[in-house]
């Protein structure tokens, strides 16, 4: 938001509200521990995307394995 490197807990609430889905916050803190990210209310964004992109390859790949 502030182009510091990193996305705050509430700034990630707030892009999955504009993008129509409202979160709590122990899923934001779920989705956090799950992609193994070490948050003190603070999130990489580097590694948050990076984490979203593997996560996202993981899944298309099981789709398409299970597909053939």
């Amino acid at each position: 938001k502030y182009r510091k490197g990193y996305i705050s807990t509430e700034d990630l609430k707030e892009v999955f509200e504009i993008l129509g889905e409202s979160i709590t916050d122990d899923e934001v803190n779920t989705m956090i521990k799950i992609a193994g990210i070490k948050s003190n209310d603070k999130i990489n964004f580097k590694e948050l995307l990076t984490s979203s992109i593997k996560s996202i390859d993981r899944l298309l790949t099981k789709k398409v394995m299970y597909q053939l």
